[in-house]
């Protein structure tokens, strides 16, 4: 296993956790209240789409 799939794992494992986390009731709040309260300021909606885009386009560019 590589660094990098070891880092990605590491990503994927803490993501499941917090969700995970998140439906079990505790004090970590759902993605989509997290994303909501993030997108509500329209600077950081654009930084969002603008991430969106690049991410998108480099994923494209394979």
């Amino acid at each position: 296993m590589t660094a990098s799939l070891a880092v990605w794992a590491l990503l994927a494992g803490t993501a499941a956790l917090l969700w995970a986390l998140s439906h079990a009731g505790t004090k970590v709040a759902r993605p989509g209240a997290l994303t909501g309260a993030l997108v509500a300021r329209p600077a950081v909606r654009m930084v969002v789409a603008l991430v969106w885009v690049w991410v998108g386009w480099h994923l494209f560019a394979r």
